[in-house]
């Protein structure tokens, strides 16, 4: 087997289809870098089955696609087809070619191809197992594949391993086992989670059917016994009745002529009556008159004594406020005096102050004209004797200078010239640094810009991963819930399919009935089948229904006629039939008002939908039920229409006629009723599941997808960031140290020219200094004769001056405290007179405030003294009008006392026809209320055996077997109630609990067996699991030594010495280990591969890549320009190496290298004539570019 051809079209840059055909040996493939060489390996990778964009040198699968250049449009597709000879049968398949293909749309759409048949990418990968061939395998080894197998992560290197040693095929089916091991493990706990649930209900359910079954034999005796009490009752309140109507009439008759009688009464009394209101009315009205008055009056007075307290009150005040007032006059009388007296004080004072100013200004002159005759004759003292002293020490300076200047200025010309020098280096330095610098930072701006985008681009695929593996977990955790949703849907639509077909929860009788449906189209159903109605409407209508709810509705009496026959034939019961045509409506008893009273629903067949033909039907069953919110409501309605309605609730109380009511906990038998409904609800519940499961799926799927390439990014943009974070430290560290270089040789410049500055200045001092010394030196002596007569005539001078001085400075300091003193005494007096004047105004102000307030109150109290006139005039008319009234209510009490006594009689005589009519109503009442009673429990008792049982009288008669007495009767009763009590004691009763157990108990063996079929398979995968890892295991052990033997072998062929090993890094864990490359080239020591030079690297990872091809030759090997780092040495013998090895294995080598070139049997061209678009060039041509 070798690979025949190749066929591209629209991949990467080959944009025209090109066909390569490969010989037996070696064909090389060149061209310039970039033309395309390196896609001709992604395209073999690719069409074997690759699914990761990074490891085709893109970002997603659509880049494979040719995209187009500024001439070609893109295409809409890949297509890559590679042609083996298989005359040896190497691959698993009967044709002597086989071509296997694969291409892509953009659209995501792609498709793998067997000799263009469709197939899957898993059958192309399983027929190249245990080859070499594949994109995990050894044939394909492409740019950078040789730094991976020699890195340190074990998944880079132990699929090589895996598929030298001929396990990976072992590895998958592994793969493939434990992924069936994981399934058949959900299965089992789905399985036990049913389990589990059925056993819940097996056991209870077992113990419902027992007490189903006593129930239903109870019941049987309970109608027999209620039909005979039924009968003995019926007639018994038939007599009653009779008797009770003829009391009833004699009553209403006597009761009509009391009520004549009573209204002539009540007439002439209520005559009196209107008469004695009308007076007491005049009565209350003078009253409330005279009250009127008398309150008035009352006002009056207490008005008029609060004026003359108002006048009394102001009185007192206006005392008051004369006395303040000649207080404050008095008080501001001796202010103003003492006020005066202050300013005289204070003009006093101020003269003596302006005497002592005069005086101490003329001693302050004097002082300061002899203070300056002082000073100047102390100054031109002190210019005599610097002048002296200073020419002293000048002329001996002066010899010592002119000598020193001599020795620096011979110095500062040295160091002038040494200056010079290091000046001219240092800037030369400084000039060299500043490039360094600029360079450095240029680099590193451009790396941290590129740096801080690629850190970005890593945080946000950062976060996208962890935003895609939080909504895989979302997802799956919703995948998971939808299942078992779909699943408990599905259990309870096949549990309630079974209930509805089976007719769980009716009688034996009806489910016989139904299972003759077949051939008898006559027969519709059962009633709860022909109705349709709203969940919350369910309890309240079965319980109206009762027992007609298992009746059979047909289409005729002939049909019922035919079935009664069946079930007597057969001994299967009895069952009520509703044929259609002998069903009337029965006419509407409630009235319209009745349906507006508060918490009326309305009435139950109008909350239930049927068909047109069936609509008579409901009428009949349910036409003379309303339905109510609430047991309170109820009650309600049924008192005020005197309990004549039959009532039910929606929480399943029902009052029957005659005011019975019927409650408790419901006994549920299957909700008949509502079984379609959550069959349907069932379905709609399994269908959203199963849609909501496949959009999780799809989901699951896009997620994985975009989480791989998104890895692929991510694991490429560390690596980025990695690199990055290197060049920035080493920059990082770089810089500064140029930097603070050049900061100290600016420093050091700056202070070279300081120096030299300060050096030329010293210079030319020193040369100047000179020539003044000398000079100065002559002119000394002739000055210093002259200043020694001046300073002892100056000394005597100022020796008079300073005893002046002394007299004039003692005067001028007492004027100066007696001037203090003096004007202490003026702010003292000031201050004190500003006081008396602000008290001076405020006793004017308190003055006049008061005055105002005086004339206030004597105005106020003219103005009550008037408004008292007033007053007491008003109140003599009051007491005038007082007067009149009393007089006038005298009379009218008297007249009203003397109507009331005629009222009194006749009222005595209206409540003795009052008590009279009050028995006989109660007696009508009674006898009413008897015959209500007595019609309510006839009726009730029919309802309840309609309600039971379905039957009517006429019915119940067929039924009776033998008269009872009243002794027989109450036997009956006792014998009931004790049925009642057995039945309570079995609680709530499930009758569909006997076919339901039935059904149960089947699915639980069939589960139970499906269960241990599970834990048998999981078993058997289990050992499968085992047998697979020993195998593995004992032919890894074989192989992996044999490639140990020949690596070292071809190790020292390709180094031409030394040695090499491989070790495995855990023994325990051979098959998932990682497997250490060790090697020695000629003259070093042992060493890891890691630490060996690159083209010694290289050439040992191709040593092994050749060991395992000479071990176990795969029909043809790709290599992509692994030889690049060798030197020529290297590369002659890689190429005898290579051409050793292609007697057994096909080699299509890309290559830059001309040993290489030399080597191949043929050669293929890779340019890009036209930009972006890989061609194929001739032979010939590459023979003249290898010559050039």
């Amino acid at each position: 087997m070798y690979l025949k051809s190749i066929e591209i079209n629209g991949f990467k840059s080959f944009a025209n289809k090109i066909v390569f055909e490969f010989p037996h040996g070696i064909t090389g493939i060149v061209g310039p870098n970039g033309s395309g060489k390196s896609n001709i390996g992604d395209a073999v990778r690719w069409v074997l089955g690759e699914q990761s964009a990074k490891q085709l040198r893109g970002s997603k699968m659509e880049d494979v696609i040719f995209s187009g250049t500024e001439s070609r449009r893109p295409l809409g597709f890949a297509y890559v087809a590679i042609v083996f000879d298989n005359r040896d049968r190497k691959i698993a398949l009967d044709y002597d070619e086989v071509k296997v293909a694969r291409r892509v749309y953009r659209s995501g759409e792609s498709e793998y191809l067997i000799n263009g048949a469709a197939c899957r990418r898993r059958d192309i990968v399983e027929i190249f197992y245990d080859t070499g061939i594949g994109k995990e395998g050894y044939s394909i080894i492409g740019q950078g594949q040789v730094e991976k197998i020699l890195s340190g992560k074990i998944e880079d290197s132990r699929e090589l391993f895996d598929e030298a040693a001929g396990i990976a095929k072992y590895k998958k089916n592994r793969s493939v086992t434990e992924k069936s091991l994981e399934q058949e493990r959900q299965n089992l706990e789905r399985v036990t989670d049913v389990l589990r649930e059925l056993e819940e209900r097996v056991g209870p359910l077992e113990e419902q059917s027992r007490t189903a079954k006593e129930y239903l034999k109870l019941r049987d005796r309970e109608k027999e016994l209620d039909i005979h009490l039924f009968l003995y009752d019926y007639e018994h309140t038939q007599e009653e009745l009779k008797e009770n109507g003829s009391r009833l009439e004699i009553v209403e008759k006597d009761l009509e002529e009391t009520r004549q009688t009573h209204d002539k009464i009540k007439e002439k009394n209520a005559s009196l009556q209107q008469e004695s209101e009308s007076l007491l009315a005049r009565i209350d009205e003078t009253e409330t008159d005279r009250a009127k008055l008398s309150s008035r009056k009352e006002e009056l007075d207490s008005q008029n004594m609060l004026l003359g307290h108002k006048v009394e009150s102001n009185q007192r005040m206006i005392a008051h406020y004369e006395e303040i007032i000649g207080q404050n006059l008095e008080e501001k009388e001796s202010k103003i005096a003492k006020r005066k007296e202050q300013q005289e004080q204070l003009a006093g004072q101020q003269e003596k102050i302006s005497a002592l100013e005069e005086e101490k200004a003329r001693l302050t002159e004097e002082k300061e004209q002899l203070t300056g005759q002082k000073q100047l004759a102390a100054e031109k003292l002190s210019i005599q004797k610097d002048a002296i002293f200073s020419m002293m020490d000048d002329q001996l300076d002066t010899k010592e200078k002119l000598s020193r200047y001599d020795t620096m200025e011979e110095q500062l010309l040295i160091r002038n010239a040494e200056y010079n020098s290091r000046l001219i280096a240092l800037q030369s330095d400084l000039k060299e640094y500043n490039g360094k610098t600029a360079r450095l930072e240029t680099s590193l701006e451009e790396t941290q810009k590129e740096y801080d985008e690629a850190l970005a681009a890593l945080e946000a695929l950062q976060e996208k991963e962890r935003m895609l593996s939080g909504e895989e977990q979302r997802l799956n955790t919703a995948l998971e819930q939808e299942n078992q949703d779909f699943l408990r849907a599905r259990s309870r639509y096949e549990t309630l399919a079974g209930f509805t077909e089976r007719y769980e929860g009716y009688n034996q009788s009806i489910k016989h009935i139904m299972e003759q449906k077949k051939n008898n189209p006559g027969i519709i159903g059962v009633v709860a089948d022909i109705m349709e109605l709203d969940k919350k409407y369910e309890t309240a209508i079965e319980i109206a229904l009762g027992g007609a709810l298992q009746n059979v509705v047909t289409e005729d009496d002939q049909v019922a006629k035919k079935m009664i026959a069946f079930l007597k034939q057969n001994r299967f019961g009895r069952a009520t039939f509703l044929p259609l045509t002998n069903i009337r409506r029965r006419n509407n008893s409630i009235h319209p008002s009745i349906l507006e009273e508060e918490g009326v629903i309305g009435i139950a067949s109008d909350l239930v939908k049927v068909d047109g033909r069936f609509e008579a039907l409901v009428q009949f069953l349910l036409g003379r039920t309303i339905v109510v919110d609430t047991i309170e409501n109820a009650l309600l309605l049924s008192r005020r229409n005197n309990y004549s309605l039959r009532v039910v609730t929606i929480g399943g109380e029902l009052l029957n006629p005659g005011g019975s009511i019927t409650g408790g906990a419901y006994r549920h038998s299957g909700n008949l009723l509502g079984r379609r409904r959550e069959m349907e609800e069932s379905r709609e519940k399994m269908t959203q599941a199963k849609a909501s499961c496949g959009e999780i799926r799809e989901k699951l799927a896009e997620l994985q997808k975009e989480k791989t390439e998104n890895q692929s990014s991510l694991e490429e943009r560390q690596d980025n960031v990695t690199s990055l974070q290197l060049a920035l430290h080493d920059l990082g560290h770089q810089i500064p140290d140029l930097l603070e270089k050049e900061k100290e040789l600016k420093e050091s410049i700056e202070s070279l020219k300081d120096d030299h500055k300060s050096l030329q200045n010293q210079l030319l001092e020193i040369r100047a200094q000179k020539e003044v010394l000398a000079e100065s030196q002559l002119s000394h002596e002739k000055i210093h004769e002259k200043n020694s007569d001046a300073m002892e005539r100056l000394e005597k001078e100022i020796a008079l001056l300073e005893e002046k001085i002394r007299t004039l400075e003692t005067e001028e300091n007492q004027r100066i405290l007696q001037i203090s003193q003096a004007k202490q005494q003026v702010e003292f007096y000031r201050s004190d007179c500003e006081r008396l004047e602000e008290e001076i105004r405020g006793c004017d102000s308190s003055v006049e405030s008061n005055r105002v307030q005086k004339e206030e109150l004597l105005r106020q109290n003219e103005e009550a003294k008037q408004e008292q006139q007033n007053i007491s005039g008003e109140i003599e008319t009051l007491a005038e009008e007082l007067w009149k009234i009393t007089e006038k209510l005298t009379a009218l009490k008297a007249e009203q006392k003397e109507v009331s006594g005629k009222h009194t009689v006749i009222f005595r005589e209206l409540e003795e026809q009052n008590d009279r009519m009050l028995l006989l109503e109660k007696e009508n009442a009674r006898l009413a209320a008897r015959k209500e009673k007595l019609e309510g429990d006839l009726e009730s008792r029919v309802d309840y055996m309609w309600e039971q049982y379905e039957l009517t009288y006429n019915y119940a008669l067929e039924l009776k077997h033998y008269e009872i007495g009243a002794d027989v009767a109450a036997q009956y009763r006792r014998e009931k109630k004790e049925i009642g009590q057995q039945i309570k004691k079995l609680g709530p009763v499930n009758v569909g609990a006997i076919e339901e157990y039935k059904t149960v108990g089947e699915r639980y063996e069939f589960l139970r067996g499906q269960y241990d079929d599970i834990k048998e398979a999981e078993a058997k995968l289990l050992t499968m699991i085992d047998e697979l890892n020993a195998a593995m295991r004992e032919q890894f052990t074989e192989k992996f030594a044999q490639i140990r033997e020949m690596f070292t072998t071809v190790f020292r062929d390709l180094f031409e010495g030394g040695t090499a090993d491989l070790e495995l890094m855990d023994d325990e864990n051979m098959l998932e280990c990682g497997i250490r490359i060790v090697a020695q080239p000629p003259g070093k020591k042992l060493q890891n591969i890691m630490l060996l030079s690159g083209g010694e690297r290289a050439l040992t990872a191709i040593a092994l890549l050749f060991a395992i091809q000479k071990l176990k030759p795969s029909p043809f090997c790709l290599l992509d320009e692994i030889e690049a780092a060798l030197d020529d040495a290297n590369i002659v013998r890689f190429s005898r190496y290579l051409k050793k090895l292609s007697a057994d294995t096909q080699f299509i080598v890309i290559t830059h290298r001309r040993g290489t070139m030399n080597a191949a049997e043929a050669l293929y061209g890779i340019t890009m004539q036209e930009k972006g678009v890989s061609t194929l060039i001739s032979v010939d041509l590459i023979d003249k570019q290898l010559d050039a």
